[in-house]
């Protein structure tokens, strides 16, 4: 008997398996379950299931593909010092959940609003394999290595010697702060808003630029590296503009 009907089988249901991974990644999980369920019911009506594919399904199903994916993008992205620690948590992220790290120094990213299965999969893989390279590793290539004060500590040191900054530089994208230049870049810019500060003060610590904006809404602090790496965290520190004297 010909196996060449067979065979087209099993390139169809590899075919169907394979666009399971993409229809995972478009958060299609009844269609991903129909393509499934398609295979599934194909091989219960022949009795048996053929190796090949067997072997086609189970290496192109979401469940290998897309965490295998994941781990494989993290690597690449860690060693050229790209990586970002993902978000595995739900809902709106505040403000301050945007600032690096303090133990892992890099940024969170991701994160949603509603519950997604395949992005809770990616996100968990990819936040695995961050914390494995950096046990093993340390730091990423690039990372901020340099001092991280608490808010409390931070806060106490913003209120020493406060240099007046010019808040028209914040358009410009470069402020100065006495002989220093500080430049604004989009993740600053996300953090605190995009309009000028209504008035913004500054202390250095060395390389460090603690960074005070008052904003209409309230009393902002920033924390700054001027040895390269730029902003790395945020803080609201008052909520009203008469608290900024």
């Amino acid at each position: 008997m010909s196996t060449r009907p067979a065979g087209r089988w099993a390139i169809g249901c590899a075919m169907l398996a394979t666009a399971g991974i993409w229809l995972w990644d478009l958060h299609a999980e009844r269609l991903t379950a129909a393509a499934v369920c398609t295979v599934v019911a194909w091989c219960c009506a022949r009795r048996r299931i053929p190796a090949g594919v067997l072997k086609a399904v189970l290496l192109t199903s979401p469940p290998i593909t897309v965490p295998l994916r994941a781990t494989t993008s993290t690597t690449f992205s860690y060693l050229t010092g790209t990586a970002t620690l993902a978000r595995v948590s739900w809902g709106k992220p505040s403000r301050e959940s945007t600032n690096l790290d303090r133990t892992y120094r890099a940024f969170e990213s991701g994160g949603a609003c509603n519950r997604d299965v395949s992005a809770l999969v990616v996100a968990r893989t990819k936040r695995a394999t961050f914390l494995a390279l950096f046990e093993a590793f340390g730091p990423m290539r690039g990372a901020y290595i340099g001092p991280y004060p608490s808010r409390e500590r931070a806060q106490a040191l913003a209120e020493v010697s406060q240099l007046e900054v010019d808040p028209e530089g914040w358009s410009s994208g470069e402020l100065r702060i006495g002989d220093r230049r500080v430049i604004v870049g989009s993740r600053w810019r996300d953090s605190v808003g995009r309009r000028p500060p209504l008035r913004i003060s500054a202390t250095l610590s060395g390389d460090l630029a603690l960074v005070v904006t008052e904003t209409p809404t309230g009393r902002l602090m920033s924390l700054v590296d001027l040895g390269g790496f730029g902003w790395f965290a945020t803080w609201k520190v008052a909520a009203r503009a008469a608290d900024f004297r």
